[in-house]
């Protein structure tokens, strides 16, 4: 429970902590998509961690463009959920324009611009889910106990 406490009372108030948190889920994405593109290997490194810099970068941008900075996850509604949805849409098409046609990186893998907004999208809006489904199912619990006894 404190550590929940504490992760709560961050997320509230620093918006930096936030934006660090949304990007090592991003960098999680893709790593994890990586991860499952080559069958657990780490094939190419440079490319992925070059491609790496370019993803976060057009991802916080986006991130703080749909306004998704706040630390409020305790009241996320399904706004959120959308916003979130736009900004690993938008941010996705970005950087796989970037890649593709400004930087010309055609080695880049092509299933990994699909896995990786995937993740980032679960990870995005589930991280934002779970202190209000936790909040929620503590609160019928607790009722729950207190009719019980």
């Amino acid at each position: 429970m404190k550590i929940i406490s504490l992760a709560q009372a961050l997320l509230r108030k620093n918006s930096w902590f936030v934006a660090a948190f949304q990007v090592l889920l991003t960098l999680t994405a893709l790593m994890l998509a990586w991860f499952l593109r080559f069958e657990f290997t780490l094939p190419d490194r440079r490319l992925l961690f070059s491609a790496a810099l370019l993803l976060i970068a057009i991802r916080l941008a986006m991130i703080a463009h749909f306004g998704l900075l706040h630390g409020w996850w305790r009241y996320t509604g399904l706004s959120d959920v959308l916003d979130v949805v736009k900004s690993v849409v938008s941010g996705s098409l970005i950087f796989a324009c970037v890649m593709r046609y400004f930087l010309h990186v055609a080695s880049f893998p092509r299933s990994i611009y699909v896995l990786e907004p995937l993740l980032t999208a679960g990870l995005l809006v589930g991280v934002r889910m779970f202190p209000a489904c936790w909040q929620n199912q503590s609160a019928k619990t607790s009722h729950l106990l207190q009719e019980y006894y």
